[in-house]
């Protein structure tokens, strides 16, 4: 399970998102202050933020580029601000993906999803708290997790490490 945070200001929107995101068996925390959201994000400690561009007090540039200074969290914009420069402005803050408004919840749901199983295994990987299968030494252990994209079926953690979704 990850835990996303959700940095929106329309509370039908972001009710919706944290339905959908819940129904896929993550954590979701949604912002409530948006003049201090830093402390918010520092406190949950999320794998991924999902952020609009105008919000009271300060845009999601802001707040993207403040997450940045302290964090390599993945950060998707979702914005009606979705003209070509928005988008470019987006992604040059720091911002990883870019969902227009109105939101597909299904297409905002399989971009996380993907976003999210890139970041983490990879990074899994890098850190030496994967194996690339089952090894004969008996130093990994199974998943629950199955890979995706053509890597190998299951994941293997090695044994005494952290999982990152617990």
């Amino acid at each position: 399970m990850y835990r996303i945070f959700i940095i929106e200001d329309d509370f039908s929107l972001a009710q919706a998102m944290k339905k959908q995101i819940e129904a896929w068996g993550h954590e979701v925390r949604c912002a409530e202050d948006f003049q201090n959201v830093i402390p918010a994000f520092v406190e949950y400690d999320p794998h991924m933020v999902l952020v609009d561009i105008m919000l009271p007090f300060f845009n999601g540039y802001h707040w993207c580029s403040e997450i940045r200074k302290i964090s390599e969290v993945p950060v998707i914009f979702i914005s009606s601000a979705s003209d070509n420069m928005n988008i470019v402005m987006a992604m040059n803050m720091g911002g990883d993906d870019f969902i227009a408004k109105p939101v597909d919840l299904n297409v905002m749901t399989a971009k996380m999803q993907a976003l999210l199983r890139r970041t983490y295994y990879d990074k899994a990987l890098a850190d030496g708290l994967l194996c690339g299968g089952e090894y004969a030494d008996g130093q990994c252990e199974p998943s629950p997790q199955k890979a995706g994209g053509g890597r190998a079926s299951r994941l293997y953690y090695h044994k005494g490490r952290e999982r990152l979704s617990d």
